[in-house]
């Protein structure tokens, strides 16, 4: 991950996974556009400070460091706009909030619920195995909980644990 230093622990993530991983020609594109993005993102006529990127191939950010200019609901309905063509643009869905992003090794594995079920079942992934924490809101929360054990995320509660 960018730990973009030198923005405030507070400043505000937003975070979209993708349904499959980028090619890398996608990948690029999509740094590409999002990268201009935020270098001319505006919230009322207030330039923000801002980055983007693509975390793993597969998972979308934006930051905003609120301490320099606060983003309004119309600042953050533009990001939406620009992931919404980027949607157009691949195909890939980038607003499925089902999606886990299991970390195994070095790599990540984009899940949907019922494949985590398959992997809890095989004993692949367990309570301790650990996920994209996709529910992160600022900074601080990523620096520090980036990856949190599946057992204290959103998805253990919809899926049959082992005894």
């Amino acid at each position: 991950m960018e730990k973009n230093a030198d923005f405030n622990p507070g400043s505000r993530v937003w975070i979209y996974g993708a349904s499959r991983f980028f090619s890398p020609e996608e990948k690029a594109r999509v740094l590409e556009k999002i990268k201009q993005f935020t270098a001319d993102w505006t919230s009322h006529q207030q330039q923000l400070k801002a980055d983007a990127g693509v975390w793993f191939d597969s998972v979308l950010y934006f930051m905003v460091d609120e301490s320099h200019a606060e983003v309004s609901g119309c600042g953050i309905d533009k990001s939406v706009k620009v992931v919404r063509e980027l949607e157009a643009e691949t195909g890939i869905n980038l607003f499925n909030r089902l999606l886990v992003y299991v970390k195994d090794g070095e790599t990540v594995k984009i899940c949907s619920k019922n494949q985590v079920q398959e992997l809890i079942d095989l004993g692949q992934i367990h309570s301790e195995s650990l996920i994209l924490n996709t529910l992160a809101q600022t900074k601080d929360e990523l620096d520090m909980q980036m990856w949190i054990p599946i057992q204290k995320s959103w998805i253990w509660s919809k899926i049959n644990q082992p005894v």
